[in-house]
């Protein structure tokens, strides 16, 4: 695979202040190409800024790059637990299919994200409250040598300003380059009719590739971005010890059990069984339920008029359709993504839940690899009773003038019996009579 940065991103790009600038460069004749090893066609952060005096760049040459390659080092022994957790864990049986390889990829994708991230929020923390014995310890077991006495006093500082969330946000852009070229590469045409497990040894090199992909991807470019208090925190970060196998496969199975709940794999067009119906329900149409139909589910894009636009699931049942000569048949050979929609339709699509939010990358890429384009978006008018709450919660917000302090002032208001009940207590015994005359008069 030909990989390389577009000369349009330059090195002052790469910085992990700007993380955004860290993306996906695809080229005109590969569309698997992705940011190319930026430390090795860069430098390190702090030698491209070391003219310009930066304080948190506090490490001669030499012992920066010996802190680097002992960064590079802990996220390969990072890799390799995940990689062992894959194993353990079995991730290759969810891919029924080549349909399902995309998707799967991008959700272990994540994993690398979650894992390299897990101990940044409590290492920053730590460093915060720590003193500067704490840096003689973690330079020593980098082995970073030749430090000056003072050197903890200087870089503490800067340790303890470093943003666990700035270093979370470049991985995850790196990570993200990466999902959009593994994306890519297996969105190319697969035999759809392969249905069957034959494959499974395949599928799991194929699932183990990719989540080696997203952790090189981070070694390669994090030193590019991270000045040296950052990869201190990082390196110390990724101890060995913490980023065991049994923390992956608890990733892992974590993030299994909420994506099995999530809808994605239920995407495409299986057979499914009728558990309720829509709208009003009569004893024919109830005779339903428990019957086997033909389900396509997808995607699309809700649109709301206030501006808020969520990813929902839509599903359409049909008849089921045994033919193999039926083109929207469940057993049809397609050489092509089908169209949406069962041949022999029981009424219209009906949208249903949200996309969890952590799996809207999957649901894409499910989607795409199995309809063959992207979602389509509908555009949607509130519900009349919606509205009408709506307009009560924007009254409610409106300055209201103050109540009326006699019978009179609020007859010539015109607002008649609706600010009667504001009124104080007047001439009692004929308060309950007062606002039946007002609303009768002329």
């Amino acid at each position: 695979m030909s990989e390389r940065i577009e000369p349009a991103l330059t090195a002052d790009d790469l910085v992990l202040k700007d993380p955004g600038a860290i993306q996906t460069s695809p080229k005109k004749d590969s569309p698997t190409s992705v940011l190319g090893n930026a430390y090795m066609q860069y430098g390190a952060y702090c030698e491209r800024k070391q003219n310009e005096g930066s304080s948190s760049c506090f490490l001669e040459g030499p012992q920066r790059t010996t802190l680097i390659r002992q960064v590079e080092n802990r996220i390969t022994d990072a890799m390799d637990s995940y990689v062992d957790a894959l194993i353990n864990v079995q991730v290759h049986r969810l891919v029924q299919s080549d349909d399902d390889l995309p998707f799967v990829a991008v959700l272990i994708l994540d994993i690398v994200t979650a894992g390299i991230s897990s101990r940044l929020s409590s290492t920053v923390k730590a460093l915060r409250n720590a003193g500067a014995g704490r840096l003689d310890e973690i330079a020593s077991h980098a082995l970073i040598g030749g430090l000056p006495r003072n050197w903890a006093e200087r870089a503490l500082p800067y340790v303890r300003v470093v943003s666990d969330t700035r270093i979370e946000t470049g991985v995850k852009s790196v990570v993200d380059g990466a999902k959009r070229a593994t994306s890519a590469r297996l969105k190319a045409d697969h035999a759809l009719t392969r249905t069957d497990k034959a494959e499974t040894l395949d599928y799991l090199e194929d699932l183990k590739e990719q989540a080696k992909f997203g952790f090189i991807r981070v070694r390669e470019t994090i030193p590019a971005t991270a000045d040296d208090s950052e990869l201190l925190t990082l390196f110390e970060s990724l101890d060995p010890t913490q980023h065991s196998e049994r923390m992956y496969v608890s990733l892992l199975t974590e993030k299994l059990s909420r994506f099995k709940r999530s809808g994605v794999p239920e995407i495409g067009r299986k057979v499914a069984t009728v558990t309720e119906l829509p709208g009003p329900q009569d004893p024919m149409v109830e005779s339903m339920i428990g019957e086997e139909v033909l389900r396509d589910t997808q995607v699309v894009w809700v649109q709301h008029t206030s501006g808020l636009r969520e990813l929902r699931y839509q599903t359409q049942d049909g008849e089921r359709v045994h033919s193999v000569l039926h083109p929207g048949g469940e057993h049809h050979p397609r050489k092509a993504p089908p169209e949406f929609g069962p041949a022999e339709p029981r009424g219209g699509p009906e949208r249903s839940r949200p996309v969890p939010g952590e799996f809207v990358d999957a649901a894409l890429s499910r989607h795409r690899q199995v309809w063959g384009k992207e979602p389509e978006t509908i555009h949607v008018e509130p519900h009349s009773h919606i509205a009408f709450f709506d307009q009560i919660i924007s009254d409610a917000q409106k300055p209201h003038p103050s109540p009326p302090s006699s019978y009179l002032e609020a007859f010539h208001r015109g607002t008649g019996q609706q600010n009667l009940s504001k009124l104080p207590d007047q001439s009692a015994g004929h308060v309950a009579d007062e606002p039946r005359k007002l609303g009768q008069g002329t």
